[in-house]
């Protein structure tokens, strides 16, 4: 008989693979809980240029704005262009930090020091790597710096050094893994695995929280409560007050303790992002329950976690083994492509039809789920639907060949055929129930499953648009010949002429797009030009600011009486989400910087939608892809400041008294000499720092 024998490695093997399990099992049950995907960038070795390494291991934001990242030298990121600074005789700067005068503090294997600016866009390193002696010049492993005013406490694996600007102070920490520091309420604190947690007071640290009641766990960032502190670890989150570690988030907690945790920030929002190495990104409310959990499902371009910061605009930086990304989580804007389940094809037709959201697109037509992340292809309608419109009765579609009527509960009906197809296709404001539709050169009313007859016949052009007025007359969009207009006739077929001139109408050739507001006013598109024909008016007036740029994808009008539009890319301009609002008695032209944009290609539906709180959400179908942006009662239609252009205060990085919910004997620690130190003000707000 033979005997199976498990070796360390078989069994840390086999250990890893059972927590990726567990992370990935855990991920599945929790984060489809979360509406929408954000939208992320990603930045590779490829895209960053110059000498830098994959393996990026930190983050921070100067004062200016720029992003500064850690590699094996410091990467600058202006929000455009990408420039390096080398670090001689460093390598994995894990720690970076911005003090009160601009320097840029940094911490790796090999050196410690600072940036300092050295002309536009340049900087220059002050190594401080001569100012250390005996013991304390072998650094070690060096793990991260926290700026204080204009000095820093730099943190290594056995040692805290503290730099006054002239000389170091440094407190001997040994017997540990590795020493994390945090910030909070002005004050660092240290964890030290096998004694507890400091606070750095000006005399060296003092024991606040004693490794006994710590569980083991790693304090990676803490909140002052009302009454205590609220604890961020390695194996979840906890409050501590009076002497005792209270456990909350439980969901959260589980997760982390099996998927590493490397580091913690706070959004401007009050929500908290812990980074992981096994798990992606963990979104947590301030109550410590489970907001959503971010992988590759989400669009990440890697689980592997090296730190997390939160910039003041509000967006989420993560870095990681082979890219420097960022996470627009308070972006009013979400994505849905291939992670949602959406074929990668162009999404050319959308509609919401008895509180559901479908997308057509050549592989047939697909539903959002009630989770708000994934779609489905429709049961019955695996065929290309040319157009697709909700109404009263059932969802509308057209193919090659047929008008059809959609209900979940009866499956597809067909209404009528077209020897031409439908090119346009509209639910009569004046005729409920029944549908105007355009195939080749006429337009034909659906009266119902077994009644049809052609309204408008001998049509010039192909229809691009059909919009009915208060009165019933038909106004339409061509491609080559302008707008056209038609009254239609109870028992007869009429033909079209050209709206030219008609109720003051411009004259104009070419493509033409129409559409009428939800009040019944008509918008008449033509090339670099708009015009408004109020519903109780008799004549077409200039939309005021209008733009000389083509409409690419049909208006959708809004509930509120705003019709929106977009504009096709052109040159140097990218397509432009506007609205075409009504102010008074004008319609006035409003551009909307709609984030995320570019990320689904080039625009081909449009469709929104009002909100309860009388906001509106507008939903874009593009070429790769789906993208719902989320406007509130009062629109920012103005164009947006580019980010991390405009320069803001920085938060003073200075000590203060220490609250203490559970006062500790302070341990024994070895200093090195340095000159005093002196107390400063408080800070308002704790700073969360990527360990």
């Amino acid at each position: 008989m033979t005997r199976s024998v498990l070796t360390y490695s078989t069994a840390r093997t086999l250990l890893r693979a059972l927590m990726l399990l567990t992370v990935v099992n855990l991920a599945a049950r929790i984060h489809a809980a979360s509406p929408g995907y954000p939208l992320v960038t990603a930045f590779s070795l490829h895209d960053i240029g110059g000498d830098a390494t994959t393996r990026c291991w930190s983050a921070v934001q100067d004062l200016d704005g720029v992003m500064h990242f850690g590699h094996d030298g410091i990467v600058h990121y202006d929000g455009t262009h990408w420039s390096m600074t080398p670090v001689p005789g460093v390598y994995a700067l894990r720690g970076l930090d911005v003090g009160a005068d601009g320097r840029l503090w940094y911490a790796g294997n090999g050196d410690i020091g600072w940036l300092a600016r050295d002309g536009p866009g340049r900087w220059k390193p002050h190594s401080l790597r001569s100012q250390l002696s005996g013991e304390e010049s072998n650094l070690g492993e060096v793990w991260q710096v926290l700026a204080e005013g204009n000095e820093a406490v730099f943190v290594t694996e056995d040692r805290v050094l503290r730099w006054d600007g002239s000389a170091f102070r440094s407190w001997y920490l040994p017997g540990g893994r590795r020493i994390v520091a945090s910030r909070c309420g002005g004050i660092i604190y240290v964890h030290h695995e096998s004694t507890g947690l400091y606070a750095l007071t000006p005399d060296g640290p003092k024991l606040v929280i004693p490794a006994s009641l710590l569980h083991e766990a790693f304090v990676y960032g803490m909140e002052l409560l009302d009454r205590g502190w609220l604890l961020v670890t390695s194996k979840g989150f906890f409050t501590f007050a009076d002497g005792r570690l209270t456990p909350m988030g439980p969901e959260v907690s589980k997760y982390v303790s099996a998927s590493s945790l490397v580091g913690v920030t706070r959004l401007n929002d009050g929500r908290f992002v812990l980074g992981t190495y096994r798990g992606g990104l963990v979104v947590v409310r301030r109550d410590g329950s489970l907001d959503r959990i971010l992988t590759e499902q989400d669009g990440l371009p890697t689980r592997v976690i090296y730190s997390v910061f939160a910039d003041r605009e509000g967006g989420l930086w993560a870095t990681s083994p082979s890219h420097i990304f960022h996470v627009a989580l308070n972006s009013p804007s979400a994505v849905f492509t291939e992670h949602a389940g959406l074929p990668k094809l162009p999404v050319h037709s959308l509609a919401r039809q008895d509180g559901r959201l479908f997308a057509a697109t050549d592989n047939g037509v697909y539903s959002l789920q009630d989770d708000g992340l994934h779609f489905l292809p429709v049961d019955g309608l695996n065929h290309r639907a040319e157009l697709m419109q909700s109404s009263g009765h059932g969802l509308l579609l057209t193919d090659h060949r047929y008008v059809n009527l959609f209900v979940p509960t009866s499956g597809l009906r067909r209404l009528c055929s077209t020897q031409l197809g439908a090119q346009t296709l509209l639910s009569s404001s004046n005729q409920p129930g029944q549908v105007i539709l355009s195939s080749g050169r006429e337009i034909i009313l659906i009266e119902d499953e077994n009644r049809s007859r052609v309204l408008v016949k001998n049509l010039p052009d192909i229809p691009t648009s059909i919009a009915e007025d208060a009165t019933g007359g038909l106004w339409i969009g061509t491609s080559l010949n302008g707008l056209l207009y038609a009254r239609p006739e109870p028992r007869s077929t009429v033909e079209a002429l050209p709206a030219a001139g008609l109720h003051g109408l411009p004259s104009g050739d070419g493509q033409s797009m129409v559409v009428a507001t939800t009040h019944g006013d008509i918008i008449a598109i033509e090339p670099g030009a708009a015009s408004f024909l109020r519903h109780n008016t008799n004549n077409f007036e200039p939309v005021v600011d209008f733009p000389k740029r083509n409409v690419s994808v049909m208006p959708s009008a809004s509930e509120d009486g705003s019709v929106w539009i977009i504009h096709s890319s052109s040159g140097s301009l990218p397509a432009t989400l506007a609205r075409i609002a009504l102010i008074g008695n004008h319609a006035v032209w409003q551009p909307h910087a709609a984030e995320g944009l570019a990320a689904i290609g080039e625009p081909q539906s449009l469709l929104t939608e009002a909100m309860p709180n009388r906001g509106t959400v507008v939903w874009v179908g593009g070429t790769d892809g789906i993208l719902r942006n989320t406007l509130g009662p009062s629109l920012l239609l103005l164009r947006r400041t580019p980010r991390y252009s405009t320069p803001l205060p920085a938060t003073p990085n200075t000590r203060s008294s220490i609250p203490s919910p559970a006062p500790c004997p302070t341990p024994p620690a070895r200093s090195s000499s340095s000159s005093p130190r002196r107390n400063s003000p408080a800070t308002p707000r704790c700073g969360w720092r990527p360990a």
